[in-house]
């Protein structure tokens, strides 16, 4: 289950281990079937809506995981620019580690504080890096640490003319995905809104004797849950096709 806590930890929920989530996914389709099959009393409808509710907590997570991604990208031209006049005033690594674990972004501080202290211990500046770059996991900061190890390895000559090109690469980024978040929310909004149509008229059918002896017959349960996993695969293109590609990781100078 990599896949799960990978999304766990870009969403922000990297306490949350595996078998704990996957335990309350249970429990909430446990009680979302039974419920369903309460309210319904159709076997087929009341399975399909857990498979809806199941893959909704998935969107739902990935929606969170974008989120703070995209929070955690537009901290990135700010450090970086601090790193610059770091190296232009000459402070060390460590100094401006410190000096942004007391004056940086209030989210980020505990990153450069540890940061500061692993590089006044025994860790070379490789791995305190390193260890920085996965706590934050955000690819325009694996940019940035990148090129802040390369600074380190081959001298800090030019760095801050580096950096704050690298701050303008970032801030030219952002803006041109801003606009196009902007134009693909509302298309892959109405796109999304449209999947949950034909489930309206399942339940307006229900109530209709003779639909809802169809749909608890043998051929109503398959035609339900065969819908079901249409309605999923076309969701899940929706969201795959929506969502804009995220920035490589990787420094160009």
């Amino acid at each position: 289950m990599r896949w799960l806590r990978s999304l766990l930890d870009r969403s922000g929920y990297s306490k949350v281990g595996v078998p704990s989530a996957l335990s309350a996914a249970c429990v909430l389709a446990l009680l979302i079937l039974q419920i369903a099959y309460q309210l319904t009393g159709i076997l087929g409808f009341s399975l399909s809506l857990v498979l809806v509710a199941i893959a909704a907590i998935i969107e739902l997570l990935e929606q969170g995981s974008n989120r703070r991604l995209a929070k955690l990208s537009e901290l990135c031209p700010q450090v970086t620019l601090a790193f610059a006049t770091g190296y232009q005033s000459g402070l060390s690594l460590a100094d401006s580690a410190t000096d942004l674990s007391e004056f940086g972004p209030e989210r980020l501080r505990s990153v450069f504080r540890d940061l500061a202290d692993g590089l006044d211990s025994n860790l070379t500046s490789f791995e305190a890096l390193m260890i920085a770059k996965k706590k934050i996991s955000e690819p325009n900061f694996d940019r940035l640490f990148e090129a802040v190890i390369v600074i380190e390895k081959f001298g800090a000559a030019g760095a801050a003319a580096e950096l704050q090109n690298l701050a303008n690469q970032l801030r030219n980024d952002l803006k041109i995905r801003h606009e196009l978040a902007a134009k693909q929310s509302w298309v892959t909004g109405s796109a999304k809104s449209a999947l949950l149509a034909p489930w309206a008229v399942v339940v307006m059918l229900s109530a209709r004797p003779e639909a809802k002896e169809f749909y608890v017959s043998d051929s109503g349960l398959i035609l339900l849950l065969l819908g079901a996993l249409v309605s999923l695969i076309a969701y899940r293109y929706v969201a795959i096709t929506g969502n804009l590609p995220r920035s490589e990781g990787t420094f160009k100078c």
